[in-house]
């Protein structure tokens, strides 16, 4: 009884190492210990049913068991334990169960941490799955609620958690997501784990780096029971983890700007960016609380020497990406044009966040044909492109100054995990900086690939122009091509139209029946594409006039070299301005196309005088490029309406 909780830990280290000696039976060692511990969760139980037990009693208890029969604070925890000393751990599984589920019971920090610690011994004991899965759920309830203690820091009840966590997750993780009671409480979990992660846990290492006393345990990130949840969190419930993501998505962008928390953090955004589910759906929130009031202030400004309709246009489409993207990385990204005067880990943080940022334009471009054009139209409003693409030059090159070559590009799960081990633990030095920058730029020209072309014409520095195009090359267009293909043959848009194409021609082909009319198009792209522009051919269309062809041949032309859009997006505005011309709608005679490239809508103005139908869009770039409001065809003064 005069043992402190550290020698009843010893002692399991010592009796699961070198066992019993003298057997079992009344009168040896085996028989004394199995009696004492008997004794303990005898007490245990008395203590839990017993409205006026002291909670440091009920704690010092659960303690002395869970040291004694396995649990490791100092060292790893023991499996056979229990088998060894043959106590049946899972008695004492109903009274806690029972306690915790009455609403008036109080919990301390201290309680909790070692109620998780004997549920870790307990829990795989019980038999009866009914009990088993209570008791897990039990644990990770538990475990939230001491991620979520007030203080800042990184605490031994935290790691206490993190250490029943792992063990919780070994059970949970033997079925699929939904198939157990266990898994809304491991939900829970992960939610409160990633909060503390991204809120609490850094002020634990920013006081590691500024005072030498500090205990180990502060060092959180040294810890491979930290990292081991985290894998098994995104290798096994990533929907889990996305969801936690998006509830401190704001810090977790932060955070990749720190050395020690980029690593982690980085993963944990991935799970959001490639999830297809915006941060705020319809109608959630109003539009002044999505968009950041600095983006806002700023928006202002770039609305200033735009037509009304135009300014109208650029909010909505900057409230479209704020829809996708939290406040915290759009302020972010709208200094990197103006400020240039960065370090190293700057410098990493940016491209991660642009990596983020990339995936998360990418995955909601694939959701509707309007988010493609807002983050284009976005970003190009903040000159990120040309910011991250003369940042990637120049962490990109592994040659020389008068000899400039990139990297190669590697997968982005390649370059985050190449110098980790699974018994490694993470470090500042472990993403290579010229690898993230070419994986920088290829994915930039990816999914942004008219504004890069046109950094690139205008702003790539001449001695650099021809490196950049042959790494694009040889490195980006198969690439592209190769993605726009799979995307093509996993499409369901297409309908009845036959698409085929081929990577090492660099030709796609699509044939569309159109009553009786067999309609067809080929698109050839050139070995630099997006630098250089695509090619496209529909005079082999049968019996469908020249102009009409040929009028389709420019909306596809657009689309691929002018408005950034994939091989897929300009096949199927093909085929639904094919669809409506059929139908009997008239194309807009400024765009020569029935829906307009960028917003997918109908012509929406009438001429009063002609009665001649316009986008909007159109009509109001005409107005600006003329320099008079006049109908575009009779030239009389512009007095339409909105049909």
């Amino acid at each position: 009884d005069k043992w402190t909780d550290s020698c009843y830990e010893i002692y399991s280290l010592v009796m699961t190492q070198c066992g019993f000696f003298d057997g079992r039976g009344i009168g040896t060692m085996h028989y004394s210990v199995l009696q004492k511990l008997m004794g303990y969760q005898n007490e245990l139980r008395e203590l839990v049913s017993s409205p006026e037990s002291s909670k440091a009693k009920i704690a010092s208890t659960l303690w002395r068991l869970s040291f004694a029969l396995g649990f490791g604070l100092n060292a790893q925890s023991s499996e056979w334990a229990v088998s060894l000393i043959g106590l049946n751990a899972s008695d004492s599984v109903p009274v806690l169960l029972a306690h915790f589920e009455d609403e008036e019971t109080q919990t301390s920090a201290d309680v909790d941490s070692a109620v998780v610690a004997w549920l870790t011994i307990c829990a795989p004991a019980c038999e009866d799955l009914h009990i088993r899965q209570q008791a897990y759920s039990l644990l990770f309830r538990v475990v939230a609620r001491l991620f979520e203690c007030g203080e800042d820091g990184f605490h031994t009840s935290c790691f206490t958690a993190l250490r029943a966590m792992e063990i919780g997750q070994v059970e949970s993780h033997k079925c699929k997501q939904g198939e157990s009671i266990i898994h809304d409480n491991e939900a829970e979990a992960i939610v409160a784990l990633t909060k503390a992660f991204s809120t609490k846990w850094p002020s634990s290492l920013e006081a590691s780096k500024s005072c030498d006393d500090v205990p180990v345990g502060a060092k959180w990130d040294s810890l491979p029971v930290f990292k081991n949840v985290l894998q098994a969190s995104l290798r096994e419930r990533p929907q889990f983890m996305a969801n936690a993501c998006r509830q401190c998505i704001d810090s977790l962008t932060m955070a990749l700007y720190n050395p020690r928390l980029r690593w982690y953090a980085m993963q944990i955004l991935q799970t959001y960016a490639v999830e297809g589910r915006p941060l705020h759906e319809e109608d959630e929130d109003s539009e002044n609380d999505i968009i950041n009031p600095i983006t806002m202030k700023r928006l202002e400004g770039w609305s200033q020497d735009l037509l009304e309709e135009e300014a109208e246009e650029l909010e909505d489409e900057v409230q479209t990406v704020a829809e996708w993207v939290c406040k915290e990385q759009m302020n972010d990204l709208e200094t990197w044009h103006h400020d240039d005067n960065i370090d190293d880990e700057i410098a990493c943080g940016r491209m991660l966040s642009w990596l983020t940022f990339l995936q998360i334009a990418d995955t909601a471009s694939g959701k509707d044909s309007i988010s493609r054009p807002a983050f284009t139209s976005y970003v190009s409003r903040c000159q990120a492109v040309d910011a991250m693409m003369d940042l990637a030059l120049v962490y990109g090159n592994i040659g020389s100054e008068r000899k400039v070559k990139l990297d190669t590009v590697d997968p982005f799960d390649d370059v985050l995990h190449r110098h980790i081990t699974e018994e490694s633990i993470p470090s500042s030095s472990s993403l290579e900086l010229s690898k993230l920058a070419s994986l920088v730029i290829f994915r930039s020209v990816e999914v942004f690939p008219t504004l890069c072309k046109n950094w690139w014409e205008l702003f790539c520095p001449g001695y650099l122009s021809q490196t950049v195009q042959d790494f694009v090359e040889k490195q980006v267009t198969p690439e592209i091509l190769k993605h726009a293909l799979e995307t093509i043959k996993q499409a369901t848009a297409f309908g009845e139209m036959q698409v085929k194409g081929s990577s090492m021609s660099r030709e796609v082909t699509a044939t569309y029946v159109q009553d009786d009319f067999t309609l067809s198009v080929v698109i050839k792209l050139p070995s630099s594409f997006p630098f250089r522009r695509a090619e496209v051919d529909c005079s082999k269309t049968l019996g469908v006039p020249e102009s009409r062809w040929k009028r389709w041949s420019l909306q596809i032309t657009q689309m691929l070299n002018n408005q950034g859009g994939t091989l897929k997006d300009a096949l199927l505005l093909w085929k639904e301005n094919v669809d409506k011309e059929f139908e009997g709608v008239e194309p807009c005679p400024v765009c020569y196309s029935v829906l307009h490239v960028k917003t997918h809508k109908l012509p929406n103005m009438e001429c009063k005088t002609c009665h001649n139908h316009f986008h909007s869009d159109c009509l109001f770039e005409w107005f600006r490029s003329s320099g008079k409001s006049a109908c575009v065809l009779c030239q009389q003064p512009w007095s339409g309406t909105r049909i």
